[in-house]
């Protein structure tokens, strides 16, 4: 990879003020916040999600070793994304960022050769604390065009439809009994979390989100199960004060939503669903919604 300046009339390219071999990198880009230079990468995975590089500097001509991009939630590979470029919004309020990556996976699944469709674009937030930045896998972004201010559904894979199914969605953690929570279709609109095994079984599905705005917000949720569930849970927590959290518990095959309200003083949160579920009991869900008020 090589950095090299344009002649003045942008004609001609002069020679490179740094090179380097490309080491497993692609579609770079490079971002000038403040007097610092951000140098962005994918990896090279064919059409597969990859985690982002990064490294920062300031100047152009000498760079560290890349580290990968930090991310909330914890992803591992751009919320099944490769880094394309970051999108400045500027408005009366400051300048936000947006990345932009593609997931050509998407309703593809994985495997070679490269499957045919469409790719589909994804739009999240980007902020920087200090030289140091962290992409936030919304599942959707809104933008206040005055302002300059993002927002949306800070919550990531709230769909479930990334990736196809899966016994692991990216973006979410879990503990408890793993293999009694996947993805499969059968969803609001594509695929949908379920929790069901043929014994009894505890499963915590979760989501750690760093870096919120302090104040008020709804977490909602679309269920439907069999309704004979010993528990089962939609859960706030460690956003500064007493875990908030609302039953699941629905019978029939009709999608219901829950939902419910808590207030953001630390920054941070939890969000998860909980199932302690009897031998056979099943509960699917869908549409997770994170916003705030």
């Amino acid at each position: 990879m090589n950095i090299a300046p344009l002649s003045n009339t942008w004609t001609s390219v002069q020679p490179a003020i740094f090179s380097e071999p490309n080491g497993g990198h692609e579609a770079p880009f490079i971002l000038k916040v403040g007097s610092t230079y951000h140098w962005f990468t994918s990896g090279t995975n064919w059409w597969a999600s990859t985690a982002t590089k990064h490294r920062v500097s300031p100047s152009l001509t000498s760079w560290p070793a890349w580290s990968d991009l930090a991310t909330t939630p914890a992803s591992g590979d751009s919320f099944n994304t490769q880094f394309d470029f970051i999108l400045p919004v500027q408005g009366s309020s400051g300048t936000s960022y947006i990345y932009a990556g593609d997931r050509y996976t998407n309703f593809q699944g994985q495997g070679y050769p490269a499957p045919t469709g469409s790719g589909r674009n994804a739009w999240m937030p980007l902020t920087f604390t200090g030289d140091t930045p962290t992409l936030h896998g919304y599942s959707d972004l809104t933008i206040n065009v005055s302002t300059g201010d993002l927002g949306g559904n800070v919550a990531a894979h709230a769909r479930f439809d990334n990736e196809g199914p899966t016994q692991t969605p990216t973006g979410w953690q879990e503990y408890g009994n793993a293999d009694a929570s996947y993805t499969e279709s059968g969803g609001v609109t594509d695929d949908r979390l379920t929790f069901w095994a043929s014994s009894a079984f505890q499963t915590y599905d979760y989501q750690t989100l760093n870096g919120l705005a302090n104040g008020t917000y709804t977490l909602s949720v679309q269920v439907e199960g069999s309704g004979n569930q010993s528990s089962a849970l939609l859960v706030a927590k460690n956003f500064g004060s007493a875990e908030v959290n609302t039953s699941l518990i629905a019978a029939g095959s009709g999608w219901t939503t829950k939902s419910i309200t808590f207030t953001v003083t630390n920054g941070n949160a939890e969000i998860a669903i909980y199932v302690n579920g009897t031998a056979g009991s099943w509960l699917s869900a869908d549409n997770v919604s994170l916003t705030r008020n």
